[in-house]
């Protein structure tokens, strides 16, 4: 049981500083991202999935539309 919330607080650590440092690079805080919060509220795995697929697909139209 040790290993495994050591485990989870040196994932916590690691995943703090990688969001502290994306925000530093691009300006932009995925804590407060409208993205995030509809993952918080998402309450199946399913839910999660479908935002997913929906960026997804948002991101792949998204040189066809600067093009038009």
């Amino acid at each position: 049981m040790t290993s495994t919330v050591s485990s989870s607080s040196n994932f916590q650590s690691i995943f703090d500083a990688a969001l502290s440092e994306y925000t530093k690079q691009t300006g932009i805080d995925l804590a407060v991202h409208p993205s995030a919060q509809t993952l918080q509220n998402s309450r199946s795995a399913e839910a999660i999935l479908a935002l997913l697929e929906d960026k997804a697909k948002q991101f792949q139209a998204y040189p066809t539309e600067i093009a038009s």
